[in-house]
């Protein structure tokens, strides 16, 4: 069996879980939406930086070089800032662009390109690290991600299915400033 990222499951736990995800309105505090809007810049920023840093390696050498992890860049004096942001949300950049790369040598997808900051979404996705104390709850409206003071007020719309597990959270600002937040659960068959 290939090379397995990080996050990826086997096919045998796959099947034994169910997937749903729901979408809803969030309406966090100015200082909440001040942080989202942060890991949001920071996420876009880390892409285009391993992207540059990958093409520099790839015209320098003509090899596919390791993408560099998030805490190499938290390393740089001059990244320190990184060290603020959602963990989580940044590996998850990694993990989305190692994808891009073995996608655009599969032949599967053209090369990764840069994020312009008006011209893609702007979004981020943190995960579940730790069941015994999670950083991700969702308590009926009440949603609490990592690094964000005090929980986001949620319009839940429709129930939520009962027994699941928060896997993760894809948090979006639309270009009209709303705010939402994709809920992703797995539940046993």
């Amino acid at each position: 069996m290939g090379k397995k990222f990080a996050g990826q499951m086997d096919t045998e736990k796959a099947e034994a879980v169910e997937q749903r995800a729901y979408r809803f309105e969030g309406f966090p505090s100015q200082e909440q939406a001040h942080l989202l809007s942060q890991f949001i810049g920071s996420a876009r920023f880390l892409w285009n930086r391993m992207l540059a840093d990958w093409k520099d390696s790839y015209k320098e050498t003509g090899k596919s070089a390791p993408v560099r992890t998030p805490a190499s860049y938290k390393e740089d004096p001059d990244l320190a800032w990184l060290k603020g942001m959602d963990s989580l949300a940044l590996a998850n950049v990694q993990q989305n662009f190692q994808r891009a790369v073995k996608e655009f040598f599969s032949g599967e997808k053209g090369c990764p390109r840069f994020k312009k900051k008006h011209a893609c979404p702007d979004t981020y996705t943190t995960n579940l690290s730790n069941r015994d104390k999670p950083n991700l709850r969702l308590s009926g409206c009440l949603l609490k991600l990592p690094k964000i003071k005090g929980p986001v007020r949620l319009r839940v719309h429709r129930k939520i299915r009962e027994g699941g597990l928060l896997k993760n959270c894809t948090v979006t600002r639309e270009p009209d400033g709303r705010w939402y937040f994709s809920l992703l659960f797995e539940y046993p068959k």
